[in-house]
């Protein structure tokens, strides 16, 4: 999220991520990488932390850049195989630094991500794997609506316009552009 710095706003921004506390990581069965291992750690890293009835609240800030700061309006492009971070991203710039979403409602959610660490556990008897997220992360206070990020500007294709890969998102984007 370093680049956030150039897009927000505000000279300030902050966002706000909520964890309940997993202690399967530490579990010797469960197969993980280095990252998810170290995943608690860096949590804890992060200065600005608190509990609530939520779990775990870490909040991140963001100091606006001046110098090569992007002053327009941002463009997005989304559809449904926009999941995890980037739906974060589109979230976080959508609502803070007002950019334009447009195209499909995104797979991801902009209430929640699972996406950050994953393993998998070895049942012992039959041996067969079961993949799962180690983390449920929420952002924000706002209610989980069950669905994905709607776009300022929905876009639907017909079969013949896939089919002649005809790009409308950029044409509402251009016609955006100039109006």
């Amino acid at each position: 999220f370093n680049f956030m710095k150039y897009l927000i706003k505000e000279p300030i921004q902050f966002f706000n991520m909520s964890r309940k506390p997993n202690l399967t990581i530490l579990n010797p069965r469960f197969k993980v990488g280095f990252f998810e291992r170290m995943a608690p750690l860096f949590f804890m890293a992060n200065p600005l932390q608190y509990p609530s009835k939520q779990g775990w609240n870490h909040t991140f800030f963001f100091l606006k850049h001046f110098r090569n700061h992007y002053d327009k309006k941002i463009f997005i492009i989304t559809n449904g195989m926009t999941f995890s971070t980037a739906a974060v991203t589109t979230t976080l710039l959508k609502n803070k630094a007002q950019a334009i979403v447009v195209g499909e409602e995104t797979g991801g959610s902009s209430y929640a991500n699972q996406g950050m660490a994953q393993g998998k556990l070895i049942l012992p008897n039959s041996k067969l794997q079961v993949f799962f997220n180690v983390y449920y992360l929420k952002y924000g206070k706002k209610p989980d609506l069950g669905q994905g990020i709607i776009p300022n500007h929905e876009i639907k294709y017909t079969f013949d316009e896939r089919n002649r890969k005809l790009d409308k998102e950029m044409i509402k984007i251009n016609a955006l552009i100039n109006n």
